[in-house]
């Protein structure tokens, strides 16, 4: 049996037993060396740091709040074929101060859905 047959066999079979004794017996043998080397390694614990109770922080002293800023407009939901000036019209604004309420880049583009505030009058 030549050298390429025992090889095909190898490959084909797997190691012979006695190729897998003497793996075995290598490691063995090596495995002293490798444990003085590589010791286990030792698992890993995490202990939380200790968490005193932080103090409340101290309130700055504010201006009052100002109304609710419901108070300053209303709203109105855009419905097909609303107009911002008919919509100005049936609350008796200007549609100028609308659109700059709303911070409309152009009036005369708007869409079912939008929401606009409506000045109080």
């Amino acid at each position: 049996m030549g050298f390429w047959s025992s090889v095909k066999d190898v490959l084909i079979s797997g190691p012979t037993t006695a190729v897998k004794n003497e793996r075995a017996e290598d490691a063995a043998e090596r495995a002293p060396e490798q444990q003085a080397k590589n010791p286990p390694a030792q698992p890993k614990v995490e202990v939380p740091p200790a968490q005193a109770p932080q103090p409340p922080e101290p309130k700055a002293e504010t201006a009052p709040e100002a109304a609710p800023a419901e108070a300053e407009y209303r709203t109105y939901t855009v419905k097909s074929g609303d107009t911002l000036s008919e919509i100005a019209a049936g609350y008796g604004v200007d549609w100028h101060e609308m659109a700059r309420l709303n911070n409309l880049e152009n009036p005369d583009l708007i869409f079912p859905g939008q929401v606009f505030k409506v000045p109080n009058s």
